[in-house]
């Protein structure tokens, strides 16, 4: 089973204020249809429980050529690639009724042991993950381009929401902090249509992070630091709508 697919409706509450899709629910997607091929594999969270394992996101790379509306049908489908080191590729794709391509994404994962905290080999646990014959459909990069600039910076603490299973602040909730920066008026005439996010370190309900937005022209940074420590870092582009 190398490949997953699933079809999702567009409905108000995966829809923003402009009635397109979402870029945090693009997200909470490509994560469920991880999860559903993880589960079908046998490799998803209650089979790795029993070896004291799981899943941790370490960064995803999406380009968006056409934002979905309020309303439509896309199919999403996402396969892995070849390992490299200890991080598994898994991309997706994103089509609309007609089948044409408007999203895609890759993302990178490790396996890590829940007691040490570190990352280990699939191979010594008997994992087998199928690898895909498909091309990836973007160029995924692990090193982090230099900060820069001064920008405007916020205080956040993480709050009941952001908060999920694991016990820390969801994936997902990056992307709404990300967005709810930007600003209504920015977003009403603007759209994300690259956007790179690194994890650094996981943060927790009682960390206090200082939130930084550079923009210049087309280009955005947008980071988090818990004192002197880096936990998030994200870069992308802006368009305006309609381009």
């Amino acid at each position: 089973m190398e490949m997953w697919e699933r079809s999702f409706r567009l409905e108000t509450s995966r829809s923003d204020l402009n009635g397109i899709w979402k870029l945090s629910a693009f997200f909470e997607i490509t994560q469920e249809m991880a999860n559903e091929h993880c589960r079908a594999l046998r490799v998803g969270r209650d089979d790795l429980a029993e070896k004291d394992l799981t899943w941790v996101l370490f960064k995803t790379d999406i380009a968006v050529d056409r934002y979905p509306r309020l309303g439509e049908t896309v199919t999403v489908e996402t396969f892995t690639k070849k390992r490299f080191m200890h991080f598994l590729p898994r991309y997706y794709i994103v089509k609309d009724a007609e089948g044409n391509a408007v999203a895609k994404a890759g993302s990178l994962w490790v396996l890590m042991d829940r007691t040490t905290r570190k990352s280990v080999s699939p191979e010594t646990y008997g994992i087998a993950i199928p690898v895909s014959d498909k091309e990836a459909p973007v160029r995924l990069f692990t090193q982090q381009p230099k900060r820069s600039g001064e920008g405007t910076a916020r205080e956040v603490r993480p709050q009941y929401s952001d908060i999920d299973f694991n016990g820390h602040v969801n994936n997902i909730r990056y992307i709404d902090w990300l967005c709810n920066d930007l600003g209504i008026e920015r977003m009403r005439e603007m759209e994300i249509s690259t956007l790179s996010v690194s994890y650094s370190h996981e943060v927790l309900p009682e960390d206090a992070l200082r939130n930084k937005l550079v923009i210049e022209g087309e280009n955005f940074q947008y980071s988090g630091d818990c004192g002197e420590k880096p936990m998030f870092y994200m870069t992308g582009t802006l368009r305006k709508k309609g381009k």
